[in-house]
């Protein structure tokens, strides 16, 4: 810190003007917040002279929590709302294997009935019955709550290493979280095993025992709406997963304006005791740099792609009034800089050595000449921005380019020159790089004594601002397979039970001349209906789903028909896939054996 201080920006004046730092403040815990931020807009107002006379200040603190969870510009902060939606997925699991519980408890009523019937004839009253259907879904319940405790450790180092978070399990957890998984426990035993245990406990016992068949009305009933909702959060979650895969995949494919490929980043000596020397030794460096068969291009530069720009500040045209001021972002660059990250010249040139330093010169890019209205390219040139008294000519216009990932908007930026950047860009083939790589270590090591070869390929460091979106893409995804497998589980005890009550209407079809092939297509339409029904209702909801999650990127994919086209196909195949085992063997079962049965 103290030698930051040193720098120009801070030894010529008191450094008030400058944002470059975050400001903590701890409070005695019982003055209240509000009264300190009035504080600190006073202060402010009485030091700021120089503003303008409607420039209104307002200041908000924020706490550490707050800014953890919610503020999007701190390093290592979490996303609130992807953890919202990683419990609300979660909870829906839950949900599926209940309604899981619920339509096959019921479906297997007729089965049960004259247990119930004989239970009753010997005395059992209604109560004592639902109980006993409570208490088996308590012990069901709890049987999978501690499997789910022994699954969950297991599984914690690979979400750990999926995730990059270090994660705590049993003594770790904080109370409220103990008592909420409380909660579910009991209201998801109380809410699965209701239903089941009215209808269970309701037969009446001359009916049951007479063997009176129970077999189901055709009509959309409580179960097929059971199912449908199943269906529908498989829906969900099938096009969830596909439109986070196609807008990553849209973002890693996008031109970026710049090329990030096959360039090496050096960080630039910090240890030194004369810069001069220093400077002297990086151009020792860089010369020799270039006498290496595999490089191409070598650039110094304060900042890099896909990192934080050096300076923000607000401008204005020269001639223009100080309320025309808007934000822009500088940095320094040298006068290779353009050429090792292919960066597109449209107008005039970029900077040059030999005229480092002449009268504050800039190079801007397509954005700022838009925003300012500078006209086109060519008639930005000449023409001077001005920071406080200072006036910056703009003597180049360079391409558009993506500085930051695609999340973000294309900001109006200046390109200021310097000869001793933090960062050495090294652009090079990929012929023979550990041999490369050893051999600039080593002249680095022996220039730069006492600094660490700190390096790292760009793609790599561009592309780690999607690593965020490409954890939640992972998890996400994984939770998606967890729901459908457990939904499917449901789909096939289902299809095993209503094809054992129609085996016989399936054994007369074959009698009467029916195709394995119309037999399927029979009992598959019914699951069909479903399948559209759910895909009727989750469409509509899905796209503003998907537009919600999309609106958080500058640059995002279009909503289209394959959006939702491919997950319900998908669902349409899982589902067949799954009842197809048992549709085909209900089909080919001698008619003769099912006729014969009870």
């Amino acid at each position: 810190m103290k030698d930051l201080l040193k720098a120009k920006q801070y030894a010529e004046d008191d450094g008030w003007g400058w944002t470059n730092f975050v400001t903590y403040i701890m409070t005695d815990g019982q003055t209240d917040i509000r009264d300190v931020e009035k504080g600190a807009v006073d202060i402010i107002n009485n030091r700021d002279q120089d503003a303008p006379s409607d420039t209104k200040t307002n200041v908000v603190f924020s706490s550490l929590p707050d800014l953890h969870l919610r503020d999007k510009t701190v390093i290592g902060g979490i996303n609130a709302s992807k953890l919202t939606f990683f419990l609300i997925i979660a909870l829906l699991i839950i949900v599926i294997a209940w309604l899981n519980y619920i339509n096959l408890s019921t479906a297997q009523a007729i089965q049960r009935a004259k247990e119930v019937g004989i239970r009753k004839v010997v005395g059992a009253t209604r109560n004592q019955l639902i109980f006993q259907f409570f208490f088996e879904v308590f012990i069901l319940n709890t049987v999978g709550l501690l499997l789910a405790f022994g699954l969950a450790y297991l599984s914690l180092p690979l979400l750990e290493y999926v995730s990059g978070r270090s994660l705590v399990f049993g003594s770790g957890i904080e109370l409220k979280h103990r008592v909420a998984l409380g909660v579910i426990f009991v209201v998801g035993t109380f809410l699965s095993g209701l239903y089941p245990s009215l209808v269970l406990s309701g037969f009446k016992p001359a009916v049951v025992i007479k063997g009176t068949n129970f077999y189901e009305s055709r009509k959309f009933g409580l179960r097929q709406g059971l199912v449908v909702f199943q269906l529908l959060i498989a829906i969900f979650l099938l096009a969830g997963t596909w439109a986070v895969y196609r807008q990553l995949q849209f973002m890693r494919t996008q031109d970026l304006g710049l090329n990030v490929e096959q360039v090496l980043f050096v960080r630039a000596p910090f240890v030194f005791e004369d810069k001069e020397k220093a400077k002297r030794q990086m151009d020792t460096f860089r010369d020799w740099l270039m006498t290496i068969p595999a490089v191409e291009e070598v650039s110094t530069s304060d900042a890099l792609p896909g990192g934080s720009f050096n300076w923000g500040t607000e401008m204005i045209v020269e001639g223009e009034d100080e309320q025309q001021r808007q934000s822009v972002q500088m940095m320094w660059v040298d006068d290779n800089f353009h050429d090792t990250y292919g960066i597109k010249v449209v107008a005039g040139r970029f900077h040059h050595k030999d005229l480092q330093g002449v009268d504050h010169q800039v190079v801007v890019n397509e954005t700022l000449v838009g925003q300012f209205n500078l006209g086109m390219p060519d008639e930005a040139i000449g023409k001077r921005m001005k920071v406080g008294k200072t006036l910056f000519p703009i003597i180049g216009v360079v391409k558009d380019y993506h500085w930051n990932s695609l999340k973000d908007e294309k900001m109006p930026t200046l390109f200021y020159y310097t000869d001793f950047g933090k960062n050495l860009s090294i652009k090079m083939a990929v012929d023979n790089i550990d041999e490369t790589m050893a051999s600039v270590s080593n002249h680095y090591r022996a220039l730069f004594p006492g600094n660490p070869f700190d390096y790292q390929f760009m793609d790599e460091y561009f592309h780690r601002q999607y690593q965020s979106d490409e954890q939640f893409g992972t998890i996400f995804s994984a939770f998606s397979v967890i729901a459908i497998v457990i939904a499917c589980l449901g789909l096939f005890g289902l299809a095993s039970y209503t094809l054992g009550l129609r085996i016989k209407e399936i054994g007369i079809r074959k009698i009467l001349g029916a195709k394995v092939s119309s037999i399927l297509s029979l009992i598959f339409k019914d699951y069909l209906l479903l399948i559209a029904v759910a895909s009727m209702l989750g469409i509509p909801i899905l796209y503003f789903m998907i537009d919600e999650w999309l609106s958080d990127f500058a640059y995002r994919i279009n909503i289209t028909l394959d959006l939702f086209a491919i997950p319900v196909v998908l669902l349409v195949v899982i589902t067949f896939l799954t009842i197809s085992y048992q549709c085909i063997r209900a089909a080919i079962r001698n008619p003769v054996t099912t006729l014969r049965s009870n």
